[in-house]
């Protein structure tokens, strides 16, 4: 999984050899690749990296209906974004009628981010959820125990969209501590697979 910006890509090179016909020519691709400056692609400093692998990461559930489940998918998406495990709001099912569900991550204390740093939040998401006109997931951060301000939200029509990266970053961070939760609200019929999150991560772009 590419860290860089959020962007998956490839790139390539192309260089000629040209030799005398009376001797042979060698290229060591080591040593061409060495001398090439990625100018395209900024350096990331990880400070907070989850892959829910080893454990849950000390996240919680809470509120009404909430059936989050770490583990892995027997639904779809049917796979964590990597590795085998992951948080989704039911890992062989649909979420609840009624529901105000929610994920929340233990409180991040970051050290060694240097002040007034642009932090970027990354997650990797899965979604399967009716119209924002009933159905709504939203993902949100607090600092210092602060207010609850939106990252990212569900809008529009029903949505199957598999595994993606999504961003948010930090304007200014200031040594404050950080919380996530994901969480979804729905309203009384029709359900789908819900929301899935995996490979959560806080860096530094230098």
């Amino acid at each position: 999984m590419n860290r860089y910006g959020g962007i998956d890509g490839a790139f390539y090179y192309r260089w000629n050899a040209v030799c005398g016909e009376s001797r042979t020519c060698g290229v060591d691709l080591n040593e061409i690749l060495e001398g090439i400056v990625r100018d395209d692609e900024p350096e990331l400093v990880f400070f907070y990296e989850e892959d829910f692998e080893d454990t849950d990461g000390d996240y919680t559930v809470s509120g009404y209906g909430a059936r989050w489940e770490w583990g892995t998918p027997t639904v779809w998406p049917e796979s964590a974004a990597s590795g085998d495990k992951c948080w989704g709001t039911d890992l062989n099912g649909n979420y609840s009628n009624g529901a105000d569900e929610t994920l929340t991550s233990p409180v991040i204390q970051l050290t060694g981010v240097e002040a007034g740093s642009d932090l970027v939040i990354e997650w990797m998401q899965a979604l399967y959820i009716e119209s924002s006109s009933w159905d709504n997931a939203y993902v949100e951060l607090s600092l210092n125990g602060g207010s609850w301000m939106q990252m990212w939200a569900h809008t529009g029509s029903t949505v199957q969209v598999p595994w993606e990266l999504k961003s948010y970053t930090i304007e200014s961070y200031n040594d404050e501590d950080i919380q996530l939760r994901f969480r979804i609200t729905t309203d009384g019929s029709v359900t789908y697979s819900g929301l899935y999150i995996d490979d959560v991560t806080i860096s530094e772009s230098k």
